[in-house]
């Protein structure tokens, strides 16, 4: 071992040039630019992601709600073509509150049609590929 050379170094200690010094700094903000660049955009997708699950939730609350109310004003509207009336007013709104109960059928429907459609989305990519129809009816007199 040479002793002389561990001690004894004729070559003075450098210290780090300014260029090293004001590059870890700059180094520092990009990494931290980066860095909440993800966080924030972390941030927005799960927003995102919960308004969107929470609008389906209120969404779905509504159709059933529609429903259920649909079904009230069914069960008054046969209970009252069942009765003999000849108020000419009760009439109208006996009326007015069956033409109300189809169109809330009628949307009812395009609420579920549009749901069905949806998810039949990814069906309609397995069945294009398919050269055979997806409907089948057997023919019994055969």
């Amino acid at each position: 071992l040479d002793r002389g050379h561990q001690l004894t170094s004729s070559e003075p200690l450098q210290r780090p040039t300014m260029e090293v010094a004001s590059s870890i700094p700059a180094m520092e903000v990009a990494v931290s630019a980066v860095a909440s660049e993800l966080v924030s955009r972390f941030i927005s997708f799960l927003m995102s992601k919960y308004h969107s699950s929470s609008q389906a939730q209120s969404e779905n609350k509504m159709v059933e709600g529609l429903q259920h109310l649909l079904i009230r004003v069914g069960t008054i509207v046969e209970e009252a073509d069942a009765r003999y009336i000849t108020n000419f007013g009760m009439m109208m709104q006996l009326k007015m509150l069956s033409e109300a109960m189809y169109r809330g059928h009628s949307l009812l429907d395009t609420l579920r049609y549009g749901a069905l459609q949806d998810g039949a989305s990814f069906d309609e990519v397995s069945n294009s590929n398919s050269s055979s129809s997806s409907l089948y009816l057997p023919n019994p007199l055969k």
